[in-house]
């Protein structure tokens, strides 16, 4: 998992979206001020906010009839599914982002992408695999996520 930011958002009033603009910030760099859609009343945090794009890497498994298992083994829990790679994608994106909003609100730490823990992960999935008599296939592929972090 890698960060890069995005933007650093000021905090829209619950239910406002503006259209994105840019500013200059010297020389030829420019911010890019948007209402966040991750903001919404469930979000308690006010302030400024920044939006970060994190990369985590996920393990994509198909199924036998059909379709992808998918996880993300930086966060713990988050597993989804879809009909094809485009919807498992776009699912654990989704499914990431509500995993770090219940870590985010319970105190949790941060989650962290070792190598070491992709490696397990992937070991555990052939090992799994290979016990129910499936075919030993599967892929790993990043995936990117916009979150947000108070700045």
């Amino acid at each position: 998992m890698t960060y890069q930011e995005a933007a650093i958002l000021p905090e829209p009033a619950i239910g406002s979206f503006s259209s994105s603009s840019s500013i200059a910030a010297g020389d030829d760099e420019a911010n890019t001020w948007q209402a966040s859609p991750l903001l919404s009343e469930a979000n308690p945090h006010r302030g400024w906010y920044r939006i970060c794009v994190m990369k985590f890497t996920v393990i994509l498994e198909p199924e036998l009839g059909g379709g992808y298992s998918i996880i993300c083994p930086a966060v713990p829990g988050c597993v989804s599914q879809g009909n094809d790679l485009v919807a498992a994608r776009s699912n654990i994106r989704e499914a990431i982002l509500l995993c770090l909003d219940v870590r985010r609100a319970d105190g949790l730490a941060p989650v962290v992408e070792t190598p070491e823990l992709i490696a397990r992960e992937i070991q555990e999935c052939l090992e799994d695999r290979a016990a129910e008599g499936l075919p030993l296939t599967i892929e790993t592929q990043e995936v990117d996520v916009e979150v947000e972090v108070a700045a």
